[in-house]
């Protein structure tokens, strides 16, 4: 992830206090590129919300 600076950080399923935009820059790095699966968990989330009436 991205801290607020623009500087990689890792942080642990236990971290608190941390802003949506760190959380939203969480990526996986896959070689040369980056998978930005915290995105693509949202993009999921919101298809199956629309489509089949989920509700978190």
């Amino acid at each position: 992830m991205l801290n607020e600076d623009g500087e990689q950080i890792k942080l642990r399923s236990t971290a608190t206090n941390v802003t949506p935009e760190v959380l939203w820059s969480g990526h996986y790095k896959f070689g040369a590129n980056r998978l930005h699966i915290i995105q693509a968990l949202d993009e999921v989330l919101a298809h199956l919300e629309e489509a089949y009436g989920l509700k978190i």
